[in-house]
């Protein structure tokens, strides 16, 4: 300030220690207001889960202390919830042994019964207990594609496409992308409730189910929670399959997961190409019923690596989120995950699981809800 007067400089020097104070208490009051960060999920207890036989990919509790897991090409065993994960039973024999599927991606359970599937073809069932002759029957059903699938009672819900070749059942002809059905009718009561915008053979499923998101469950009261994925949106119906409620995807933080995929260029998807598009987008990994409500788990790629969130959906749009801790994540992992009450079970494995790394170990985290 040479050649200012000295009256000018002590008016000039005071108004820029004003406007430095009031950027001061400006950015004071700013993060009075700046979103907390979200509670994390309370880290009950974890297990290595090995690769062999092969990797790794559903879970869904069996009891208090045990959980059914599937693993890519070896079914499904109940194996017990501690160091080494003791199997307590083979429930699903391995590919080479029992010939049901090819391979292993869902496992669901209800009171009775327990349903595997392949992503590809096949859909299967089988009573949970054995009859008193140590005789099980296994029923098996065509479903083209099966991105998601639960069990309540009989009651099967399906997130997929295919029934029959030719697509002229009625699910498939009016483009069904969720519906439910009872086991006992072979699932050929199956009644659409999400339909695909584009009509007849779910087309949105056909080209981006590979991306392996989404899921579709229901709760405790028997309504039915669905996100598609492949479309927008989430939603969920009563037990009738009337409309209840819809979240968007700014309402879940989600993105588009199909948006730009044509049917020239689904037609190129492999395992490295699934993995790069579903790791360029924020997803669904996971759906859960919770006592709270229904709720998603929401994977997202910061510097790298992936982050969780627990998006619980509540009543009148509110929407509660929970951080999950997952320690040494990988940029390749996923997780899926189930609900006993307010306790969740988690397995982190490989995204898109393939012939070239069928292998990969994985890991199982028994999770809490914060208690508030």
């Amino acid at each position: 300030m040479h050649g200012i007067p000295r009256r000018a400089k002590l008016i000039v020097t005071r108004v820029l220690l004003g406007a430095a104070l009031g950027l001061v208490t400006l950015t004071g009051t700013l993060a009075l207001f700046a979103a907390p960060a979200p509670a994390s999920l309370r880290l009950v207890a974890r297990y290595a889960v090995p690769g062999q036989p092969t990797s790794p990919t559903d879970v869904r509790w069996a009891g208090e202390n045990s959980v059914y897991l599937a693993r890519f090409e070896d079914g499904v065993a109940e194996v017990k919830l501690a160091p080494g994960l003791p199997v307590v039973r083979t429930l699903v024999p391995s590919q080479a042994m029992g010939h049901l599927a090819r391979y292993f991606w869902h496992v669901a359970a209800s009171e009775g019964i327990l349903a595997f599937a392949d992503r590809d073809m096949k859909l299967g069932w089988r009573p949970i207990q054995a009859s008193p002759d140590r005789k099980v029957l296994f029923k098996m059903r065509h479903v083209a594609l099966t991105a998601g699938v639960d069990l309540r009672g009989d009651r099967l819900l399906l997130l997929g496409v295919g029934l029959e070749e030719g697509l002229e059942d009625r699910y498939d002809s009016e483009g069904g992308l969720a519906g439910f059905g009872k086991l006992t009718s072979d699932l050929q009561d199956l009644k659409p409730l999400r339909l695909d915008s584009e009509g007849r053979g779910s087309p949105h499923l056909s080209r981006c189910g590979l991306l392996d998101a989404g899921g579709a469950r229901f709760l405790q009261d028997g309504s039915m929670f669905i996100v598609p994925a492949v479309e927008p949106g989430a939603f969920l119906y009563d037990a009738e399959g009337a409309l209840l409620h819809s979240w968007t995807n700014v309402d879940l933080g989600v993105d588009d997961l199909c948006s730009g995929v044509t049917n020239s260029f689904a037609k190129t998807w492999t395992p490295l190409k699934c993995r790069a598009w579903r790791s360029s987008h924020r997803v669904v990994d996971a759906v859960l019923p919770l006592p709270q409500g229904p709720a998603v788990i929401v994977r997202t790629m910061v510097n790298s690596r992936p982050t969780w969130q627990l998006k619980v959906l509540g009543s009148h749009g509110m929407i509660r989120s929970f951080a999950i801790p997952v320690s040494n994540a990988g940029p390749n992992d996923r997780l899926t995950a189930d609900a006993r009450g307010s306790s969740i079970v988690i397995l982190r494995r490989e995204q898109i699981p393939s012939l070239d790394d069928e292998s990969m170990p994985g890991e199982l985290l028994v999770m809490e809800l914060p208690i508030r």
